[in-house]
């Protein structure tokens, strides 16, 4: 007997209709789920696996990471000597130091007779103020006929009754016929004032300023500074600020030391212009 078509069909109940639409389901969210940890693969993996050691290093995870890089095989061996730089003095860069130093006695002075000295070695009557226990003294003059003219103005601060805190140096650049007598007083008066210097730092001090080149340095007990002002190129400021002893004066030595003498020596470092390699 011949059947239907219709009754080749198979006749889907209810159950197996959401059967079907939940397998369906089911394969659209594992076809997403599997594109988007490919996606995150990719991303993960690209610039050498940046990104995955980031999230590792986010979550605390270093030292489970699979792109962990092996320590580098490292040989220590004897250490280069370099060429020293050129522009450090050869009796600095020597084993032993050949030099003699240099030692500049310094008579303690009244603050206000140091002023007078100032005044002296500029031919300017200096102004000398004191309140409670600080004093100060200020010192101006001009030099040519350039319009406004050159100067300079010079301020000392202090505790009674010589403790010299700060020197101060303003210098006004604008005609450069007077500019080396302004320098010349300008370094006569770090001497007269009795700043303890050595011939080195004045020298050092002297180049920087004629020549105009910025620098902040640690010289003897002083903390030194020159640099133009922001706002006009032609200003200049040098100043000196005493630095703190790191040491106080302790009792006599014993008898059978009292032949040897202790100079406190401040010690600076060079800055190296390359670093040392190690071979």
């Amino acid at each position: 007997m011949d059947t239907m078509p219709e009754e080749d069909k198979a006749v889907l109940t209810p159950a197996d209709l959401r059967r079907r639409q939940g397998s369906t389901i089911r394969i659209a969210v594992l076809f997403i789920i599997l594109v988007l940890v490919g996606l995150a693969t990719v991303v993960l993996s690209v610039n050498d696996a940046r990104n995955y050691r980031r999230l590792t290093k986010a979550l605390g995870l270093d030292q489970y990471s699979v792109f962990s890089t092996p320590p580098a095989d490292v040989r220590i061996d004897k250490q280069k000597a370099l060429e020293p730089a050129e522009r450090y003095p050869p009796w600095l860069l020597k084993v032993e130091l050949e030099r003699q130093a240099v030692f500049e006695r310094v008579d303690p002075l009244p603050a206000e007779e140091r002023c007078q000295r100032l005044g002296a070695a500029t031919d300017v009557e200096p102004e000398f103020t004191t309140r409670d226990q600080s004093w100060e003294c200020i010192l101006f003059k001009e030099f040519g006929p350039a319009d406004p003219p050159a100067s300079f103005f010079i301020q000392a601060r202090g505790l009674m009754p010589d403790q010299i805190r700060s020197f101060r140096i303003k210098l006004n650049l604008t005609d450069p016929e007077v500019e080396p007598q302004m320098l010349q007083e300008t370094t006569s008066a770090l001497g007269e004032f009795g700043l303890p210097l050595t011939p080195e730092t004045r020298e050092y001090v002297v180049d920087m300023l004629s020549t105009h080149r910025e620098f902040s340095s640690l010289l003897e007990n002083y903390r030194m500074k020159f640099a133009p002002e922001m706002m006009d190129p032609n200003r200049y400021n040098l100043l000196l600020l005493q630095r703190p002893p790191t040491a106080e004066c302790g009792s006599a030595p014993a008898t059978e030391r009292a032949s040897e003498v202790l100079y406190p020596l401040s010690v600076g470092c060079l800055p190296l212009k390359h670093p040392v390699k190690l071979r």
